[in-house]
């Protein structure tokens, strides 16, 4: 039998061993998920294809029903020029849901571009109901994609996507007279994101019951 102080010591090895046996895979599965970005125009072309056709199998068939080989099929692209661009399934299906909160992101500057005073009165309101409408927006597509964005993102990104609405927001809110604190934006976005997933769970639509919207519409115009 080993002494004490000489099992302690093998079972700290091993287990320094392992978390570096696991570290090292963690970084060869983001190698792999990396993606070679496209410099000439017709890669550009070619990745915004492979991106599309994914979209498309993604929301009918869902994460388990998309393989390379079908999102190349469908692209009229061969598969090794898929594979000169994503690493497997997964870096594929990651850069569709990028594209689709990217839209996201994209459809939020616009909206509040066209903000007129003429048309809604109140800016809190303005952007309560915009937010629903985007985050509903492909709701097909959003089913599909929420069950797998944190496990295929960054934390970064994800991150980075909530501070896009929370700065927006608050610079649009705030006045010369009134600075919206990003703290208090902060929560509300978490808050109200967090409230649109777990509908889509349910695959639910708050736009889609009348007396929900106006509640959510009036507890969350009040609170920033």
């Amino acid at each position: 039998m080993l002494p004490l102080n000489d099992v302690v010591s093998r079972t700290e090895n091993e287990i320094s061993s392992k978390t570096v046996t696991t570290n090292q895979k963690e970084k060869k599965t983001k190698q792999k998920l990396q993606l070679k970005a496209p410099t000439q125009e017709r890669s550009k072309q070619t990745v915004n294809t492979l991106i599309q056709s994914c979209t498309d199998l993604l929301r009918k068939e869902g994460f388990f029903g998309v393989t390379t080989d079908k999102v190349a099929k469908s692209a009229g692209i061969s598969i090794g020029s898929l594979y000169q661009f994503f690493g497997n399934k997964e870096s594929v299906v990651s850069a569709v849901i990028q594209h689709a909160l990217e839209g996201d992101m994209q459809l939020f500057e616009n909206k509040i571009k066209e903000f007129s005073l003429g048309q809604e009165k109140n800016k809190k309101t303005y952007v309560v109901k915009t937010l629903i409408e985007i985050f509903e927006n492909d709701l097909e597509l959003k089913t599909k994609m929420l069950p797998i964005q944190n496990y295929l993102l960054e934390p970064t990104w994800i991150n980075q996507y909530i501070q896009f609405f929370v700065k927006n927001i608050s610079t649009f809110l705030s006045t010369d007279n009134e600075q919206i604190s990003e703290v208090k934006i902060n929560i509300f976005v978490s808050s109200f994101l967090g409230l649109i997933q777990n509908l889509i769970q349910q695959n639910k639509k708050i736009s889609d019951e009348k007396d929900y919207l106006n509640y959510v519409i009036s507890l969350y115009s009040q609170f920033i």
